[in-house]
């Protein structure tokens, strides 16, 4: 143990800050995009009818994002989360291009309780069957959604997603269209964060996250 640490825990100096831990390398460059705002977001109403309904901020938040993405070079993968308002943020884009997605469920909704303990061991339970159509891809043993009630849960979630990044190192460009909680959770872990759940991306807005020598990543907020 450092003499600094040591001097840090006997109350006579400031707590050294948490080495960077950084992830598996994945792609050079990820785009990631929260959904667009729903009636749940605007109203702060949750329920199977607002969850997935776009407020009308939402649908145009949605076109926007969509002619945003048109301008920008092509993506060498899209991975989406299975939940419809993520799916149906990126589905004007994907149609307009000729494009599909992948699927991935460890991008769905968690990490979103005032709780944020990561005590104890995290679990993910794996529970219904994921079955779409074209133009999202469905990918064999990734094809069920998650269920990961604690923030602990989360984090193990999230985590298989950014090391699955891993598999895509040698592709330049992934975008990525998730949500608030695990999308926050996903950029602190990329960033070599310790994840706290303290990133809060907005709806439809990009973020740039670049890859550095370390193998951690920069993001950068994009204003569109």
């Amino acid at each position: 143990m450092s003499a600094t640490v040591i001097a840090a825990l006997m109350g006579f100096g400031p707590v050294p800050p948490t080495p960077k831990v950084a992830p598996a390398a994945g792609p050079a460059v990820i785009v990631f995009a929260r959904h667009g705002e729903t009636v749940a977001n605007a109203t702060g109403r949750y329920n199977s009818r607002t969850l997935n309904t776009f407020s009308e901020t939402g649908k145009a938040q949605v076109a926007r994002l969509t002619t945003w993405l048109r301008q920008q070079p092509k993506f060498d993968a899209i991975l989406v989360s299975p939940s419809d308002r993520a799916l149906n943020s990126v589905r004007p884009y994907l149609l307009g291009t000729r494009q599909t997605a992948r699927v991935w469920p460890e991008w769905y909704e968690c990490c979103t309780g005032r709780n944020k303990s990561t005590a104890g061991k995290g679990n993910v339970r794996w529970g219904g069957k994921i079955t779409l159509g074209s133009p999202f891809v469905v990918e064999r043993g990734h094809d069920r959604y998650p269920v990961s009630p604690k923030f602990v849960d989360g984090l193990v979630q999230v985590r298989m997603g950014v090391d699955r990044l891993a598999a895509l190192r040698t592709l330049p460009r992934v975008l990525i269209v998730g949500h608030s909680g695990a999308g926050g959770v996903m950029m602190e872990m990329l960033e070599g964060a310790s994840p706290r759940g303290r990133k809060h991306p907005e709806n439809a807005t990009p973020y740039q996250l670049n890859r550095q020598a370390d193998g951690t990543y920069r993001s950068q907020r994009i204003r569109i």
